[in-house]
């Protein structure tokens, strides 16, 4: 029955990870030297984050997926977050995440064209942008699958619970 309550045991965890990852990456791209030193560190930080952010999204879909089959009740932080006004604040988030990792992305490419095509140590922004396109893709397809699961409550259904 754990995962009709999800968000305590696998959302939490996630964002306990999310945050550690967080805090690792900060760190280490203020403390400097990340290609010479901390590089092993860094990835860590990044994958911690992205795997973190990816399990609360999923304890939040799967909380929302228990509340639109009648499993659980409407109640708590779902209620904001199944409101479609907040959905759209979702893609917004998202969108502006994923526009960050891009813009990210684009400073690399760019310095990578401005050494003539040759080696750049871009590590810190080319992993950052990895993180905030994945991080920001994934906000937005939570968003669209929380649509879609609202559809149901939308329509109505309210004769089959499954």
């Amino acid at each position: 029955m754990l995962l009709l309550n999800p968000l305590p045991f696998i959302a939490i965890p996630g964002a306990i990870f999310a945050f550690v990852g967080f805090l690792l990456m900060i760190l280490f791209a203020l403390w400097g030297q990340v290609t010479t030193s901390h590089l092993h560190s860094f990835i860590l930080g990044a994958f911690l984050l992205c795997g973190g952010v990816q399990i609360v999204v999923i304890g939040v879909l799967i909380k929302i997926y228990s509340v639109t089959h009648r499993y659980e009740e409407k109640a708590g932080i779902i209620v904001s977050i199944m409101n479609y006004h907040s959905l759209e604040r979702f893609l917004l988030v998202g969108g502006l995440i994923l526009s960050l990792g891009f813009l990210s992305g684009l400073s690399v490419i760019i310095a990578w064209i401005q050494s003539g095509f040759g080696q750049i140590a871009e590590i810190v922004n080319a992993v950052a942008a990895l993180c905030l396109g994945t991080i920001g893709l994934q906000i937005i397809f939570m968003a669209i699958f929380t649509s879609m699961m609202l559809l149901r409550e939308e329509n109505g259904d309210t004769k089959n619970p499954a």
